[in-house]
């Protein structure tokens, strides 16, 4: 059978034709098409039911031992026998519709998941990860949501997530910025005088209020971080 691949990305055409080429996809295409009364070129009347349509096409992914990403494969080849970069990747972003909070319904309530097939790369995964923070806010998708990128990193020359925590729980507390700072400069592992800031030295756990008051930001913008209202 010839089928026509329009997919730029050589691991994914590969993937692709790896599997349309076999003789016995073919064999299963035409199947399709007898169950489904579908003649190419397509008319108007040609379109199945679509629940005798995804019935069917679940039929042939398991007659072929395909992962569920390989259902839009068998439908692009089933209607116009060509297949490009939208009909697959071996890895998508998919949801549920849950209904478990908010009741008056005025933000998004859907939990997401990524689909994943045997031929995953890393890569994959993390474009659909950033597909899903996306779909959160900052970029695009839901103006309800907004996804806060994270604001910490390991590295001893700067403060820890923990630290953050706690200078907020002081500051909850009414202990002043200063009064944190100087708490921090009295704990330091190095008890002689020396720079804060940039120029600390190593092993300097001191921290100047600009640092502090940052932090104690910082961790409020991450309390219901999702909530935007």
């Amino acid at each position: 059978m010839d089928i026509e691949i329009n997919i730029e990305d050589d691991r994914h055409f590969i993937d692709v034709a790896s599997i349309v080429d076999r003789e016995d996809f073919g064999k299963e295409i035409q199947r399709l098409r007898s169950v489904l009364r579908i003649k190419l070129p397509l008319t108007d009347t040609d379109f199945p039911k679509e629940d005798e349509l995804e019935r069917e096409i679940e039929v042939s992914r398991k007659n072929l031992f395909l992962s569920v990403t390989f259902k839009s494969i068998l439908e692009a080849v089933v209607f116009r026998n060509r297949i490009t970069d939208k009909d697959y990747s071996p890895v998508y972003l998919d949801k549920l519709q849950n209904g478990t909070f908010d009741k008056e319904g005025r933000t998004p309530d859907d939990t997401y998941f990524i689909v994943l097939s045997p031929e995953a790369r890393d890569e994959d995964v993390i474009k659909a990860l950033q597909q899903y923070r996306d779909q959160l806010g900052n970029v695009k998708g839901s103006k309800d949501y907004r996804y806060i990128h994270q604001v910490w990193e390991k590295n001893k020359q700067k403060p820890s997530i923990k630290k953050y925590r706690k200078w907020y729980m002081d500051r909850k507390k009414d202990i002043s910025f200063a009064d944190i700072a100087l708490s921090e400069t009295e704990h330091c592992l190095i008890k002689e005088t020396h720079p804060t800031g940039k120029n600390k030295p190593k092993g300097c756990t001191c921290y100047d209020e600009s640092t502090i008051r940052k932090g104690v930001e910082i961790y409020e913008s991450l309390i219901w971080k999702t909530r935007t209202f």
